[in-house]
């Protein structure tokens, strides 16, 4: 633009034919020369200004975070209590969009001897652990409607001194572009998404965690992590003289899994897998309905059953007796698999002889539901 007002000028000042006429053009053409001269220079420096401080805006949000202070707090602690803990909160967080928290966790890994050994007392801040954890998981569960999470929490090795695991959150949502979306954020630079992430990542170089692993084609992001055990070994030695050791022939039991999720039903199979106990049966709505009203003159025993909570909504006003009925002339432990707390109220209100079974659970909490089954089976 510069460079074709100057010729301009240069032509009018060669071909001009009155002197006066040219006098006038040239100072009309100098003005406009020196107008766009200034707009130019004002619109470099702007540009340059906006490039210092997007520069600066990841300057602000690195040391920022850098100069964030983290308290540890080391102490002894058990995994399981701290994970029964966070998992009742996400049964409220899960709430308030519909979406279902599920678990896969397991306290057993191969020693340095070679044997499976369960290691479940640990020394270091828990606090940190379950802030990471939440961390990754409230990303998605604030953005993500009608949606099922996987939490799987896997120990995958242990030594005298020091045990590993694993961290991965799984996503399922029949909004994968969102997904998509959410996980290419979390590279972007100019997102909050990246900031919340460098945050996480200060906080795993506290509890010696490897860097996010975050796997777009499979959907799933985790870390590993690295914790001291217990160092009192007399903690240890008590806990492990107080744990019961299960029932294994539980081959005479018959439980059946009346729900439509295969996420869900793959889980609580899992569950009854970790136990020994078999799963003779996943039965439709249909099916269990047609269960209810026949069970009575069946000559087979049924000892529990775990139900979707949407199923026992719909069966509230034509075979809610049926359910009744079965549960007190059979003596069945039914199960309410609740996703989030909005059903408690109902459960307890309309279907009282039915326990609640909330998602996610512990092993230890699936231990206790166990027992429940087993009250009957044993006498």
């Amino acid at each position: 633009m510069k460079r074709a007002l100057f010729l301009l000028l240069l032509c009018n000042s060669l071909y001009a034919t009155d002197a006066l006429h040219h006098v006038f053009t040239s100072i009309v053409l100098v003005i406009l020369i020196v107008v766009v001269l200034i707009l130019s220079n004002a619109i470099s420096i702007k540009n340059i200004k906006q490039k210092k401080q997007s520069k600066q805006k990841d300057k602000i949000i690195l040391n920022y975070i850098d100069d964030q202070e983290i308290i540890i707090k080391t102490r002894h602690f058990d995994i399981r209590e701290n994970l029964l803990y966070f998992f009742k909160t996400l049964n409220y967080d899960a709430t308030k969009n519909n979406n279902t928290f599920l678990s896969d966790i397991n306290l057993e890994a191969e020693n340095t001897d070679g044997k499976i050994e369960e290691c479940h007392d640990l020394q270091g801040d828990p606090e940190l652990i379950i802030l990471a954890m939440n961390t990754i998981i409230q990303i998605f569960n604030k953005k993500l409607h009608h949606s099922t999470m996987l939490i799987k929490l896997d120990m995958f090795g242990v030594d005298d001194d020091l045990a590993y695991f694993d961290f991965t959150l799984s996503l399922y949502s029949t909004n994968w572009e969102l997904i998509d979306e959410i996980l290419s954020d979390m590279g972007n630079k100019e997102s909050k998404l990246y900031e919340k992430l460098a945050g996480l990542r200060k906080t795993l170089t506290y509890i010696k965690g490897s860097d996010i692993a975050i796997d777009k084609e499979e959907r799933t992001i985790g870390f590993k992590f690295t914790i001291p055990r217990c160092i009192d070994r007399n903690i240890i030695n008590a806990s492990n003289l107080s744990k019961q050791q299960p029932i294994n022939n539980y081959s005479s039991l018959n439980v059946y899994i009346a729900h439509d999720d295969s996420l869900i039903v793959r889980t609580i199979k899992s569950s009854l897998d970790k136990e020994s106990m078999p799963l003779n049966g996943v039965l439709t709505l249909e099916k269990f309905i047609d269960f209810t009203h026949n069970s009575v003159s069946q000559s087979n025993i049924t000892n529990a059953f775990f139900v979707a909570t949407d199923f026992l909504k719909k069966i509230e006003h034509t075979h809610k007796n049926s359910l009744y009925n079965m549960h007190i002339e059979k003596s069945i432990k039914i199960f309410a698999v609740a996703n989030n707390y909005s059903d408690v109220d109902y459960i307890k209100h309309n279907f009282s002889f039915v326990e609640i079974m909330m998602l996610p659970y512990t092993n230890d909490y699936f231990e206790v539901i166990v027992n429940h089954i087993l009250d009957k089976y044993e006498k």
